[in-house]
């Protein structure tokens, strides 16, 4: 039998091109450097782009005479251990792999440098690697060298060291404190026979990264690291003079502070977090931004029962594997507040290429696509349920649904609590959910997380100072700013959540009951009785109003001191008590009582909260009606007055005249059918004021004011009627509205019967001469205005002839100088007992009759005849 070694060969420059397909160039290529500086604790790192060209004789193989131009060079202060040293070597391979206090994939991440170099070198302590994947080098050589520099070695290979002058300088023993990384840049001439990348770099393109590594990643590359906290960028010129491109340097941070920056993974839950100041400085123009910087890990076993719910199956061995662990950190700018919208990135230590929208960045381990630009695709799951596509997936499902709303609802509390924004709305998610994106649904992971926990964090309507978990509050909407200004300034709690969240909110079943409606804000204005009792009148409406008018109820307004009173302060809505909805004309006729319940003036309510007064069907609740009147009738002065009397008098009568003046005209405006049912419940109460300042009772009728010629009131006619009991009515009631509610109510004066009919016969013999005159007048008045009269009732013609009016004519005797003179004249007086009547002068004398009779004289026409 025969054989042969017949293995696979490998190019090792196509493999590092296709590392290097997977690895943009860019600034990528110093995140790469910086990543592994952090993971070997360097606290510091300076990028150089050297532009001298250095002496090429003595170096380690003539192959390196064309690589001491320009170069891309990176410091850090620490040193590489000799698992770096493997990794390096190793191509798909890194010694951090079991490594979970390192993020990066030292010997993979750092092939980005064959972006730039075909031949790579490294400087650190004592040991010097220069690699030559085209096997170029000389015999003992090819591939790369490994060497530690003693004094031979430093003299033999004195100016491929000279091209770290300025970088590192050695120590006394000619050990080289730190690490450099020397890419010298690839060079036209080098480039046509690069099997890597044939292409030249030129200065120009490293300072490009320069600018936007600058411009884009220097303010906050060092967020998430745990060691990096200077970073210097430079140039060294063709002549040695070194110019600052630009630095960036956490500031003023304390050890304690530093300590928690290296925030390292335990099995249990833990999460620490600190203040980040990062001072930047570009071509002299220095700034500075403080973060707020939270670091959270969930316990193994929580992490492990998250990713088994995801995926049905035990993973922990696989996560263990691609070094997959719930650390989540996220850095909110707060000094000073961004003024622009602040756009956040996700970070796996170092910045991603991908923004969030979030007002965060944020750091976790993520699964990556393989050039680490992009999160693994959503779809892309794989058939099998335990593909490591599927476990990948859901493993960033985990982070964005559990682990970074977990973190950020810490971060909220710790802002609250620390008060270092001026609205912690700024530092909620604004992404509109989408279901492509991992955090498409983040608003609704984060709102979850705060509400279990119950966390105070929710800023109230009007006090922004103020935090409060949702269970003391109620959410607000769209409601007005003066509602909810008003609904504060009286102590409710109200958080008025921006749009997107409080979709969110009200969607949520246990949410429903804490959003604002008017049947959810009685019981707090309860609590706050004196609050609003205090509050002005204006505000007392805008609640009132709100209130009753969005669900059209007043039974949310009950037992709250809302509803305007006729007089005094407001009054509570309730069932028991009763409430009369009184007009402007109602409440200033029967406001003097209170006997009809609270009067709620109808004029002092908004129209949309008086439409939903006027058609509740609480019984307890009435519009003002004719049985109000009569209430008020009985409960007033009028029920008081002796009903066995037609009229009263005295002071308490002359007081309600002016009110009667009111009450006539209100009556006025009624319909007819409320006038009549009216009329039926108040005829015998004593409303019809009089001249002389008393009241009649309605159905015994008072006489309109007599009119003289001229239009005016005959106040001396209606005065002389008056001394024999007739009453005319006062001149402030409307006699015609009067009339219209009870035709009798109103006499009329030119009715001589009806006029005698009213006349006391016990106030005839007290008429004195001039009322007697004016009553005489005013009866010939009326019988020239018509040629027939009814006759008189026999009652009536009885008070008639005892009017003294009638002219009576006397005998007179008269002795003037001892002659009697006999003649005769006329009076006025009765026209009682037997008349004869005579038409002759008064010069002639008549006798005297007996048996009470009289002469009664015909000559004056205008004499009134019985």
């Amino acid at each position: 039998m025969s054989w042969e070694n017949f293995s696979e060969k490998a190019d090792i420059t196509k493999i590092i091109r296709s590392i290097l397909d997977s690895y943009p160039a860019g600034s990528g290529i110093l995140r790469e450097l910086l990543q592994n500086s952090d993971d070997a604790k360097a606290t510091t790192q300076t990028f150089i782009l050297d532009l001298r060209t250095h002496p090429n004789k003595k170096v380690v193989d003539p192959d390196l005479r064309g690589s001491q131009g320009a170069a891309l060079v990176a410091i850090n202060d620490t040193y590489f251990s000799a698992d770096d040293w493997v990794a390096i070597s190793n191509l798909h391979s890194s010694s951090k792999t079991a490594d979970e206090s390192k993020i990066g994939k030292f010997g993979i991440g750092v092939r980005a440098c064959y972006h730039v170099t075909d031949n790579p070198h490294f400087l650190s302590n004592d040991t010097l690697v220069i690699f030559d994947p085209h096997h170029r080098f000389s015999d003992g050589r090819s591939g790369g060298i490994k060497s530690t520099l003693g004094a031979r070695e430093r003299t033999k290979w004195a100016d491929q060291l000279s091209a770290f002058s300025q970088s590192l300088a050695p120590t006394a023993d000619g050990r080289y404190p730190g690490t450099v990384v020397r890419l010298p840049l690839r060079t036209k001439e080098q480039a046509p026979s690069s099997t890597i990348k044939p292409e030249a770099v030129e200065p120009e393109a490293i300072l490009s990264l320069f600018r936007d590594f600058v411009e884009r990643e220097l303010s906050e590359v060092m967020l998430f690291l745990k060691h990096v906290r200077s970073i210097t960028l430079k140039t060294i010129h063709p002549d040695g003079r070194e110019e600052i491109f630009g630095t960036a340097e956490i500031k003023d941070m304390d050890a304690f502070a530093l300590e928690r920056r290296q925030f390292a993974r335990t099995t249990g839950a833990r999460q620490e977090s600190f203040r980040c100041t990062i001072e930047v400085n570009v071509g002299g123009e220095v700034t500075a931004q403080t973060w707020r910087v939270l670091h959270r890990v969930s316990s193994t076993e929580e992490t492990a029962k998250v990713v088994r719910d995801l995926v049905g199956y035990d993973a922990s061995a696989k996560l263990a594997h691609d070094k997959l662990f719930s650390h989540v950190a996220v850095a909110l700018p707060v000094d000073p507040i961004p003024e622009d919208v602040f756009n956040g990135r996700l970070f796996t230590l170092l910045p991603l290429p991908i923004h969030t929208g979030f007002p965060l960045h944020m750091h976790a381990i993520l699964a990556l696509t393989q050039d680490r630009q992009s999160l693994r695709n959503i779809e892309e799951t794989g058939a099998d349920k335990q593909s490591r596509e599927r476990l990948l997936v859901s493993w960033n499902r985990a982070i964005f649904d559990k682990f970074l709303p977990d973190a950020w609802r810490v971060l909220l509390s710790i802002l609250v609590a620390n008060k270092e924004l001026p609205d912690i709305w700024s530092a909620w998610p604004s992404t509109p959910s989408d279901k492509t994106k991992y955090w498409g649904d983040i608003v609704t992971h984060l709102l979850a997380r705060v509400i279990e926990f119950n966390l105070a964090v929710f800023p109230t309507h009007g006090n922004k100072d103020k935090h409060v978990p949702l269970t003391d509050a109620l959410i607000a909407s769209t409601q007005s700013p003066e509602l909810l200004k008003v609904l504060s300034h009286v102590g409710v709690t109200l958080v008025k959540p921006p749009v997107y969240i409080f979709r969110q909110l009200s969607s949520r079943n246990d949410m429903k009951t804490r959003v604002l409606h008017p049947s959810r804000l009685r019981a707090p204005l309860q609590s706050r009785i004196s609050d609003i009792e205090a509050a002005s009148e204006k505000d007392k409406d805008i609640v009132l109003r709100y209130l009753v008018t969005s669900p059209g109820t007043l039974d949310n307004a009950l037992d709250l001191p809302l509803l305007p009173s006729l007089h005094g302060p407001r009054v509570a809505l309730s069932r028991s008590a009763q409430f009369c909805l009184v007009d402007s004309v109602e409440g200033d006729v029967f406001g003097g009582s209170d006997c009809n319940g609270h009067l709620i003036p109808l004029h002092r309510l908004e129209s949309n909260v008086e439409k939903v007064l006027t058609e509740s069907t609480m019984s307890n609740m009435k519009r003002f009606n004719v049985s109000n009147v009569q209430k008020y009738l009985e409960w007033s002065a009028f029920g008081k007055f002796y009903p066995g009397q037609d009229e009263v008098g005295g002071d308490e009568a002359s007081m309600q005249v002016q009110w009667l003046g009111k009450f006539w005209p209100f009556v006025g405006q009624w319909s007819p059918k409320n006038r009549k049912r009216l009329g039926v419940l108040i005829t015998h109460f004593h409303l019809l004021p009089t001249m002389q300042e008393t009241l009649r009772k309605l159905d015994k009728g008072v006489f309109r004011p007599i009119v003289g010629s001229e239009g005016s009131a005959s106040v001396e006619i209606m005065a002389a009627w008056s001394a024999l009991g007739v009453r005319f009515l006062h001149s402030d009631a409307p006699a015609a509205i009067i009339r219209d509610f009870h035709e009798s109510a109103i006499l009329s004066p030119t009715s001589i019967s009806v006029l005698l009919q009213y006349v006391d016969p016990n106030s005839i013999a007290l008429l004195e001469e001039a009322p007697a005159s004016s009553i005489r007048d005013h009866i010939v008045s009326i019988l020239r205005q018509s040629s027939s009269h009814p006759p008189l009732p026999h009652r009536a013609k009885e008070i008639f002839l005892q009017l003294p009016i009638f002219p009576i004519r006397i005998p007179v005797l008269q002795h003037t100088r001892g002659k009697k003179k006999v003649f005769s004249q006329t009076v006025f007086g009765p026209a009682t007992g037997r008349l004869e009547f005579l038409r002759v002068d008064e010069g002639y004398p008549v006798p005297v009759l007996e048996d009470g009779a009289a002469f009664f004289d015909l000559t004056d026409n205008s004499s009134v005849h019985p």
